[in-house]
């Protein structure tokens, strides 16, 4: 904007305020957006992209209801994985990958939905609650000091 100010001089008078405004108020949104940005989000978020696959729990009967239950866990693994790695919120609050999974697997079946949807929101929650530890267990460490 300044640039254009520049190519016509007669118009700084009257944008200059306007145009202060403006620079006033994306600087009000730049502190806003840092202030949402926490660094452990971001730590985690980077590390939880390397670790390995867990043991998957196929065998418990809520997820009977899912068809194939080892592709379905599979998929919430990669979905979850994807989500918390990509993001810079809390590892906790990316449950929505469960949604995506229940669908795919039930469609619209209601039956051992509320079950199988609660063992795995258990399921992703007891990830997010091992992913930070072992996280920064894996993170490089810095040499020297």
């Amino acid at each position: 904007m300044h640039q254009t100010l520049a190519r016509y001089p007669w118009l700084a008078e009257w944008a200059r305020p306007r145009v202060d405004l403006k620079v006033e108020y994306a600087g009000e949104l730049r502190r806003e957006f840092a202030g949402m940005i926490v660094p452990r989000n971001l730590v985690d978020a980077a590390a939880v992209a390397h670790l390995p696959k867990p043991d998957l729990p196929v065998d418990r009967g809520e997820f009977s209801v899912l068809g194939d239950v080892r592709r379905a866990l599979d998929e919430l693994w990669r979905r979850w994985q994807h989500s918390a790695s990509t993001g810079w919120t809390r590892l906790e609050s990316h449950t929505h990958p469960v949604h995506s999974v229940l669908a795919a697997a039930m469609g619209n079946r209601r039956r051992g939905r509320p079950e199988a949807d609660k063992a795995l929101r258990d399921l992703v929650r007891g990830w997010s609650a091992a992913a930070a530890p072992q996280a920064m267990s894996r993170l490089p460490r810095r040499s020297g000091g």
